[in-house]
């Protein structure tokens, strides 16, 4: 016979353990550590970090629309950093920022120190080629971001409420913890359609339609989503403030930026990324285990926090990914304390739900 497997109905006494765990007291005790990364997303037809870049490169190749300028900026981008075929997009958007930032960049300056005295042509003639470069890599910074949003905005839910509608479901008994690296607004969407409350740092501000960062009501809920790298729907003002708005703004007068993925170190010290961050460290050091969904752990600070953990030999990380094997190998040293599952989503969800909630309502 062949085809996916039935999931396997819970026992009579694991429901009376899930319905005991509603209590005030038990969901304090009991939560459910979950990180998703972009892998989880693809089934709702957004691509993977490096699935974006292939498309961006071909959409920057092919559209009549997209400026000259972008063009070449991005194809001499690619050559003069090696960049290889497997580059991806957080890789792309760091260089991008890179070149943007030239002007302001220590070694910049430095060069601009020692190379030149006084005022002459030839720093004239530089600093003119310094300004040129960051305003065009500002436009290919602009176009990419325009691309990423018009990628992430458009997903189908449908697919995500089948897929994830079983493990959100489970906020009813457990406070969920959700990490994302993801950009895209699938979770928030899929809780929407599912009527479930959350808590994602962000209040209402008034009758405007917009919401305003107020990282007090982060994990006020049962269920409880931070994004460590931002949304194409987060932005911020011309006053400073973080804003959530669900369409794009990004070309209104008051808006500076979209706020995704913290390319320069310091940003992880500034409002949103270092109250996430925060939050993302407490919750492992408080936990027992997590569940690890479509994350490769690129994300340096994420992936040392929990080999520190796994290390200490009584902290149980289960990664759901097709290539979770060699996700652990590389990043975990095949550490016994990491639990690999070579499928799907959609399959564990189907096959190895039940069993994972079973065994962390006994613990």
């Amino acid at each position: 016979m062949t085809g996916v497997m039935k999931r396997k109905a819970i026992t009579a006494d694991e429901i009376r353990n899930l319905h005991a765990l509603k209590t005030p007291q038990a969901l304090e005790r009991k939560k459910l550590v979950i990180i998703i990364g972009a892998g989880a997303s693809i089934p709702m037809g957004i691509p993977a970090m490096k699935g974006f870049t292939k498309e961006f490169e071909t959409h920057c190749n092919d559209d009549q629309l997209i400026d000259l300028y972008i063009k070449f900026s991005l194809r001499y981008l690619k050559k003069v950093a090696h960049l290889g075929r497997d580059w991806d997009l957080e890789e792309l958007l760091s260089r991008v920022r890179e070149l943007k930032n030239a002007e302001s960049s220590a070694i910049t300056k430095m060069y601009r120190k020692y190379s030149f005295k006084g005022n002459s042509k030839p720093k004239d003639k530089f600093d003119q080629k310094i300004s040129s470069m960051a305003q065009e890599y500002s436009e290919l910074e602009r176009e990419l971001l325009r691309f990423i949003r018009e990628k992430c905005i458009r997903p189908d839910i449908g697919k995500g409420i089948k897929i994830y509608a079983s493990l959100f479901n489970l906020s009813k008994y457990f406070k969920l913890e959700i990490f994302t690296t993801n950009y895209d607004s699938v979770i928030e969407n899929v809780c929407d359609s599912l009527n479930i409350r959350y808590a994602d740092g962000f209040m209402p501000k008034g009758n405007s339609g917009y919401f305003t960062w107020t990282p007090e009501s982060l994990n006020t809920q049962n269920f409880n989503l931070f994004k460590l790298h931002g949304s194409i729907t987060w932005y911020k003002d011309s006053n400073g403030r973080i804003i959530k708005f669900p369409i794009d703004i990004s070309g209104t007068r008051d808006v500076q930026s979209v706020i995704i993925y913290p390319t320069e170190y310091k940003e992880l010290f500034r409002p949103p990324f270092n109250r996430l961050y925060f939050e993302f460290s407490k919750s492992i050091f408080n936990s027992t285990g997590c569940l690890a969904i479509g994350h490769s752990f690129r994300d340096l600070y994420m992936k040392e926090l929990l080999l520190e953990k796994v290390r200490q030999g009584d902290y149980k990380l289960t990664i759901v990914d097709p290539f979770a094997k060699s996700i652990r190998e590389k990043k975990f040293g095949n550490s016994k304390n990491v639990n690999p599952n070579c499928m799907t989503l959609e399959a564990w969800v189907e096959n190895n739900l039940d069993d994972y909630i079973s065994d962390l309502s006994k613990k």
